[in-house]
């Protein structure tokens, strides 16, 4: 079965007024079985930059994710993600901007990030999951999709994007996987360089598919220390930081050179940076974020600093 969700708010180039250039991405057929979800057309002023989250309710039978397509604008798209919300969301539907961004890195876990060795992430291909393998979609599960956009120009312009997910029957999956992301929280990097060091522990064994270190503009070096009961060694490490990692990510992948991780085994991530500017720079300017996906769990799992966020049913502080 072929589902396709789209929101419209009734924008049209014609109708806005003043040069307007239409960026809205182009869209691809989904798989069938699949479904596509599609923003609503939205405007981002000359020289701005906008979060927009769109809500909706997944109504089919539960199903496997085996992959997943964002279809965006090249240089204006930051990002493009489904995610749960851990707060109750606003009706189906809605459409708002996401203008706090301590509310917005708090309150939305990924549901898929970039996994599998056949992935292009250069052409948005961020998820193709072997045959067994799978993300949980289940009846009923409540999504946001975040779109984030910076318009650098002097230009209006007009954006729309959207995510092309394809389906599995459930019964024939063999691995459910799940995905982790470890965040630093708010950042506060003052001209010149600067460091960040955070832990997270694992609440519980597991075995790592793909992780992806996850820095902007201004970043020097991104790396992951694994700290478990034999010691230390250093698991991923970006030393020479480029601009373009920020939307096209080194990812680490153990599809095939198993990763596992006994609870309370230790992930511990440093991001160092060269401020250049002379103001502080903070979200969402400036990330410090290791996201990934492992099995065997079906819930999102989330920390912050070392909390992790107790509606993914991780528990608290560790």
């Amino acid at each position: 079965m072929l589902w396709v969700l789209s929101g419209c708010v009734g924008v049209h180039p014609m109708g806005l007024g003043g040069r307007v250039v239409d960026l809205r991405a182009s869209l691809e057929e989904p798989p069938d079985p699949g479904l596509q979800i599609v923003t609503p057309e939205q405007v981002v002023e000359p020289y701005e930059e906008q979060i927009f989250c769109f809500t909706g309710t997944y109504e089919g039978e539960t199903i496997g994710v085996n992959s997943v397509m964002s279809m965006d604008t090249q240089g204006v798209t930051h990002h493009n993600q489904v995610k749960r919300p851990l707060s109750e969301p606003p009706a189906d539907g809605t459409l708002e901007p996401c203008e706090d961004a301590g509310e917005f890195m708090s309150e939305n876990a990924p549901m898929f990030e970039t996994a599998g060795s056949e992935t292009d992430v250069a052409e948005n291909d961020m998820l193709r999951l072997p045959d067994g393998m799978a993300v949980k979609l289940s009846t009923g599960t409540p999504w946001v999709h975040e779109t984030h956009y910076i318009n650098a120009s002097a230009d209006r312009i007009l954006v729309q994007s959207a995510m092309n997910l394809g389906f599995v029957p459930a019964d024939e999956v063999e691995i459910w996987l799940g995905t982790f992301e470890y965040d630093s929280g708010p950042l506060s990097l003052d001209p010149g360089p600067a460091s960040v060091t955070f832990e997270c522990a694992w609440p519980k064994d597991a075995v790592v598919y793909s992780m992806l270190g996850h820095m902007h503009d201004y970043g020097t070096s991104f790396s992951v220390e694994w700290v478990h009961a034999e010691g230390e060694e250093l698991l991923y490490e970006v030393a020479e930081w480029e601009p373009q990692f920020k939307s096209e990510p080194i990812v680490a992948d153990y599809s095939t050179d198993t990763l596992s991780v006994s609870e309370g085994d230790v992930f511990r991530v440093t991001c160092t940076w060269d401020n250049t500017t002379d103001e502080v720079l903070g979200f969402p300017s400036e990330m410090c974020t290791l996201t990934g996906t492992a099995y065997d769990f079906e819930d999102p799992i989330r920390c912050i600093d070392g909390v992790f966020d107790d509606e993914t049913h991780q528990g608290g502080e560790r």
